[in-house]
């Protein structure tokens, strides 16, 4: 008897594996979150893992469904993806919770199947196969109003991610040099330059001010990106501006206009 329940626990841990992979892709796939598919993979394995060690270690059912549901899944979410904002989170866990429920559903559904063999192998392959549909299915009805893009800052040995929106109104070019500028919120500054940045003050005009400065510095490479390619800008302008530009907002970068040709946005 002890030997069937360690055959079940394997199998547990591994169908475990697949979902709680499956719902990070499908989540990183959707909002375009651009983490690199060996993250999202060891992440789902040590979590999947703890999750096992779960199983067995809490006797009562109830509880444990609580604690996977609420606390484990959250703290795979924030590994998976990180923190960033309130909003920005809540986005992550929401739809990889979301792509649990469907995916477990469906993957029950096919293995339902009287023409499939009994193992979990072949319905999950075509679980996955079926999500990746309904998700780029989903992302192409999608409004395209949120011009949204995941995009990383590098600058020497220092590396920022967040989110950007793609601007068409942005049309601030730096005169220096005839490169377009991204504007950054100023607390990702601080950690993309900390104390060694060379600003330069570039002027500018907005909604309501005609004569305004803004901080510009030289970043090596910025990555943006696009659905299944990434385009890298090299030595990209960047300019810092207040906070109070990206309060409540679920993007820390503002893009320029003609950084992306106006069929590739979104």
């Amino acid at each position: 008897m002890r030997s069937i329940y360690v055959f079940y626990a394997d199998v547990f841990l591994l169908q475990n594996l697949i979902m709680d992979f499956l719902a990070l892709w499908g989540t990183n796939f959707y909002l375009r979150r651009g983490k690199r598919t060996g993250r999202l993979l060891v992440t789902a394995l040590c979590f999947s893992a703890a999750g096992a060690v779960l199983f067995l270690w809490i006797p009562s059912w109830p509880l444990y469904c609580l604690t996977i549901h609420f606390l484990l899944n959250t703290a795979m979410v924030a590994a998976a993806f990180g923190i960033g904002s309130f909003r920005c989170f809540l986005e992550n866990w929401w739809t990889a919770y979301l792509i649990v429920i469907l995916t477990g559903g469906m993957m029950q559904w096919v293995r339902d199947w009287p023409i499939l063999p009994g193992t979990f192998v072949v319905p999950a392959f075509l679980t996955a196969g079926a999500l990746f549909l309904f998700l780029r299915f989903l992302k192409g009805r999608k409004s395209r109003g949120n011009h949204m893009y995941a995009v990383k800052l590098v600058q020497g040995g220092r590396q920022v991610e967040m989110m950007a929106y793609w601007d068409s109104g942005n049309q601030l070019r730096d005169p220096y040099n005839g490169k377009y500028v991204n504007i950054l919120d100023k607390k990702y500054a601080g950690e993309l330059f900390g104390e060694e940045a060379l600003y330069r003050y570039v002027p500018f005009c907005s909604l309501g001010q005609t004569n305004g400065m803004i901080k510009v510095a030289t970043v090596d490479e910025l990555l943006i990106f696009d659905e299944n390619r990434v385009v890298h800008v090299e030595h990209a302008a960047v300019g810092v501006a207040a906070e109070e530009l990206f309060w409540d907002r679920e993007y820390g970068m503002i893009l320029p206009a003609a950084l992306l040709p106006a069929e590739n946005s979104f």
